[in-house]
């Protein structure tokens, strides 16, 4: 290589006849490139990226000036620079890309261009926005930074002296460049995992300031129950004899959402008055007033059955136990300044009036109950950022691997607002595909973004190293990171699929072996244990091939699935054994329900640690395959379901007829009546504009129908035919279930809970074809 301004790097002397200087040149380039890559490496942010680039310009250029900027917008803002005379003014460092005609051609090159000038003179000619500025220099070079095949930026350098560029000193610019491109994206995807992790720190900060909420209020599951338990509490204590709980929709429509009566004679006008709307009788209706300006109203002498009146002569006779008058306060539901709604307390037959103290009384009641929703509210966010997070911590999805069936699993802990640090991954590699699964200690915030980091880095380099060369070099980076803190276990395989089944290669960084399940029942471990990852300077692992026959069933798992506890001590030990023979025959997809169902009746009281599942099976070639007939996103509204209804009309009727069809249809219709009310109780809890999901599989003549919702607890009971408790709903949902289907139960991963059943002859053609 040849700069004007002097050689870069230190390598064999030029002088030695035996070795070429263009032989030289390449060693100081490559040598110059791996310093970089090494220094850009503990580069966390893009000013910390854009500094080690800068701070190369003199030793690896000889040149005097360097930068590194990025393009927001518009605008072309200088992240560090060097060698920049005090006479260049300040606002070089942020201005309009447009207006210097360098950086806009520069920014048009694409990547692997370069654009330079040799001289001063040449510059100003070249580029006129440029002649008023004096920085010392001579030579110039600008080089594009390329992110997502967009520019981002650039990186220049400037020379004191004129100079000429070879082409390998614009392959080195270019190299440069492309490092700045590589480094700056993943610094820019770090800032990004970053600020998305401060905002659930504020949420946490947020939720423990509310989190002295009352204790009869904090234990309810959802904002309805909690104001049933507000109106019961007013009720049931003498303290009024009339509630209603006044909630605003959408269109800021005030709804009755709770009523409670302490005559038993007017429990049938609450139950029916249960989500009407309030028909104002004018501007100063009292239930109104509170609602729209957060203060509250006293009514001495009102009529209470106008209010019953107002939602339909039908309603008079259930009202007719009620007295003609009576004095109330409305009083709003207040959290943080914000009215959520308002609560009427009514007193009839008395002669003791509300007192002024009962104001306040009432006021601070409907404080606590304001803070209790929005705490929820509050949790719901937390919770859909958590789950955002671990969501992006996992592949959208897995590959399609002809011959080889593929599912995976997440159990979430039942502290679901943090999350967690398993993960699992499968994409193709040079020689097969790779499977991934791993787990970083401990939950949060810090076992998230190592988690991110270790499953990119095992992405980035599997293609380009060996494994055990890829794992120490893992291992290098977790321990710079986290200071031996925290660990990574790890199981590494590479499948290469081939007419006979498949070999598969195996390596164990301190993770639990994959479990092998022949079809005749016998299991096995596989893999040689080797160190786990970022608590050792130094890691050994060995590799352990196998081969995999049709029938194969293999099941890789996280630490969750062995450590759940239960009345019988740790799945692992009580559970487990006697489990895997069962899976010997099962599709990878049932391998995955059933051990996540077991798991989750197993484990007693609060689960500590998530559980990640990803099961790999051969199927035998007279096997017949999975057809996927129907798969449909859903809005929660009911038009989303009746369009999705018609969509399974369409699919079924061809291949059984209409006869078969019309049973199945009413069960699906009911179970997405059940998703959609489970959804509206807490609609936050999916970050998805369609959280519902309607899926129809068949293989064979078997036809399985399966329902996902977002929803912390199954809508029905397992296949083992628990009781159901909860509502003639889920009576009649079941019964029309159980009427068409051969087995059906729930299962529940990463904080959906899939409904499903199967019919044994549904899927099969019709006669004709």
């Amino acid at each position: 290589m040849t700069l004007d301004d002097g050689p870069v790097l230190t390598g064999p002397p030029p002088s030695d006849p035996l070795i070429p200087p263009a032989w030289i040149a390449s060693a100081q380039r490559l040598a110059m490139l791996q310093r970089l890559t090494a220094a850009l490496g503990g580069a966390t942010d893009s000013v910390a990226v854009a500094r080690v680039v800068t701070a190369a310009a003199g030793e690896t250029f000889g040149a005097r000036i360097g930068f590194v900027a990025r393009i927001a917008g518009d605008r072309c803002q200088v992240l560090a620079s060097t060698g920049l005379p005090e006479r260049v003014p300040g606002s070089w460092l942020d201005f309009p890309a447009r207006v210097n005609d360098a950086i806009a051609e520069t920014l048009r090159q694409p990547s692997g261009r370069v654009t330079w000038w040799m001289s001063r003179a040449e510059r100003d000619r070249r580029y006129p926005s440029l002649a008023r500025i004096n920085d010392g220099c001579e030579a110039g070079a600008l080089a594009p930074v390329v992110i997502g095949g967009q520019p981002a930026g650039l990186v220049g350098f400037g020379w004191t002296r004129s100079r000429g560029f070879t082409s390998a000193d614009q392959d080195l610019l270019v190299a440069v460049a492309c490092q700045t491109s590589i480094a700056l994206e993943r610094a820019q995807l770090f800032d990004a995992e970053h600020r998305a992790l401060a905002l659930a720190r504020l949420a946490q900060r947020r939720f423990s300031l509310l989190a002295e909420v009352s204790a009869q209020l904090a234990e309810t599951g959802d904002a309805k129950e909690q104001l049933t338990r507000l109106a019961d509490l007013l009720i049931t204590s003498g303290f009024g004899d009339w509630c209603a709980v006044f909630v605003p929709d959408e269109t800021g429509t005030l709804y009755r959402r709770v009523l409670r009566a302490a005559d038993p004679a007017l429990r049938p006008l609450t139950e029916a008055l249960v989500d009407t709307p309030v028909i104002a009788a004018g501007e100063e209706d009292c239930r109104i007033v509170p609602w729209r300006t957060g203060r509250s109203v006293f009514t001495a002498d009102a009529d209470l059955p106008s209010y019953v009146r107002e939602c339909g002569e039908d309603l008079v006779t259930l009202a007719s136990p009620m007295p003609e008058r009576g004095s109330s306060w409305t009083v709003p539901l207040i959290a943080r300044g914000r009215t959520l709604g308002a609560f009427a307390l009514w007193r009839m037959h008395r002669s003791d009036p509300f007192e002024p103290d009962d104001r306040l009384f009432l006021e601070d009641l409907g404080r606590r109950a304001g803070t209790a929703i929005d705490n929820l509210r509050l949790l719901a966010e937390r919770t859909r950022v958590a789950a955002r997070l671990q969501e992006n911590l996992l592949p959208d999805k897995l590959p399609t691997i002809p011959g080889v069936e593929l599912a995976v699993g997440y159990l979430v802990a039942d502290d679901a607002a943090d999350v967690g640090g398993d993960f699992y991954d499968a994409f193709p590699v040079d020689d097969g595909y790779a499977l991934v699964i791993g787990d970083v200690s401990g939950r949060g915030i810090d076992a998230a973004g190592l988690t991110g980091l270790a499953r990119a880095t095992i992405r980035a380099l599997a293609s380009h190293l060996p494994p055990h060369t890829m794992l120490a070099r893992l291992n290098t980076l977790l321990a710079e990171r986290t200071t031996n803190e925290r660990f990574l276990t790890l199981a590494y395989l590479l499948l290469r699929p081939n007419q006979a089944g498949a070999t598969l290669r195996i390596w164990l960084a301190g993770h639990f072996p994959p479990l092998l399940i022949r079809p005749d029942g016998t299991t096995a471990e596989l893999g040689i244990p080797g160190h786990l990852l970022g608590a050792f300077p130094t890691v050994t692992h060995h590799e352990r091939t196998c081969d995999l026959a049709p029938g194969d069933l293999l099941v890789l798992c996280t630490d969750g699935l062995f450590e759940a506890r239960g009345p019988e001590g740790m799945f692992g030990t009580s559970r487990l054994p006697a489990l895997l023979p069962s899976l010997a025959g099962r599709t990878a997809a049932d391998a995955v329900h059933l051990l996540e169902q077991s798991i989750t009746d197993y484990r007693a009281g609060t689960s500590a640690d998530d559980t990640a599942l990803l099961a790999v099976r051969l199927p035998p070639p007279t096997e017949a395959p999975e057809r996927v007939l129907l798969e449909q996103r859903l809005a929660a509204e009911p038009s989303a379901a009746a369009q999705a209804l018609r969509l399974v009309e369409a699919a079924l009727v061809p291949r059984v007829g209409q006869e078969q069809t019309r049973p199945i249809l009413a069960a699906i219709e009911e179970m997405l009546a059940e998703a959609l009310r489970r959804h509206t109780a807490q609609p936050s809890r999916s970050p998805r504009p369609d959280p519902l999901c309607l899926r129809l599989t068949g293989r064979g003549d078997a036809l399985r129908v399966e329902v996902c919702h977002p929803a912390a607890r199954p809508s029905l009971p397992p296949a083992s035919g628990a009781p159901v408790t909860t509502g003639q709903r889920r009576e009649r949902e079941l019964k029309l279930i159980q009427t068409v289907a051969g087995t059906h139960g729930t299962t529940t991963s990463n904080g959906m809970t899939c409904v499903w059943f199967q019919t044994p002859r549904a899927a099969a053609p019709a006669p004709n074809g």
